[in-house]
This record gives C-alpha cells, sequence and structure tokens, in this order.
C-alpha cells in the first residue's frame, strides 16, 4: 500500500534525520490537522499523517520512500490564536502550492516541506 506522509521542513532541520528513495524508515507519525489535510488535498493523494518528533505521536510507519516532493507555498500573514495568545503567522495561500520531485533530503532547504510517498505491507 502506498501512503502520503508530511514532513514538515522545521522539524526535518530541528530533529531529522536526512531520507532518500529507496531508502527503508520507520517514522513517528501523529494524525494531520484538518486544515493541513485540506491544503495539501490540493497535490491528489491524501496525507495520511505527519512525521513528529516533538509532541504525542499516535503510531509510526515502517515502509520504503518510493517518492520525495518538495512543496513550495506562496504566504501570507493572518492573525491566529494559539493557546491564551494571539499573533500574526505566515500561513500558506491555499492553491499557490507547486511540488518538486526529489532523490534525497537532508534539509529543508528552499523547501516549506515535503510529501513522502511510502510503500507499506499491506
Amino acid at each position: 500500500m502506498l501512503e502520503r506522509i508530511l514532513v514538515a521542513g522545521w522539524q526535518l532541520d530541528c530533529c531529522g534525520d536526512a531520507f532518500a528513495v529507496d531508502e527503508v524508515i520507520t517514522w513517528s507519525t501523529t494524525a494531520m490537522l484538518p486544515e493541513w489535510s485540506a491544503l495539501y488535498s490540493e497535490f491528489g493523494q491524501p496525507v495520511v499523517c505527519a512525521e513528529e518528533h516533538h509532541d504525542d505521536t499516535s503510531t509510526t510507519i515502517t515502509g520504503v520512500i518510493r517518492a520525495i516532493h518538495g512543496v513550495k507555498w506562496r504566504y501570507e500573514e493572518r492573525e491566529q490564536r494559539v493557546g491564551g495568545s494571539t499573533g500574526r503567522v505566515l500561513t500558506p495561500i491555499p492553491g499557490t502550492g507547486t511540488i518538486f520531485p526529489c532523490d534525497a533530503v537532508s534539509s529543508s532547504g528552499d523547501f516549506a516541506d515535503f510529501l513522502v510517498d511510502i510503500e507499506t505491507p499491506e
């Protein structure tokens, strides 16, 4: 079964490991927030979960990386409430995403995030 996983650029840069096509991986993951699922749905295949290094994880996924897509967005500044505070944050603009094929990734570089297609046992 082929599953698409989101790897956030900031997570990769903070504490992630390099990865490449045809590599076997085991990643801790968490469920996608509905707003992020909707944002990434424009790329066709649904994103089932996100790799996670900091929060509680709901599961792990093991499989072979079959494709990596670097994602770029245009951004707009929006007001957002986090906890008890409100602040201005840069947010991807829906419909402006572009994906680029990658063979290997060691840092986010020019990309915001990565969509990784992983083949898992059925």
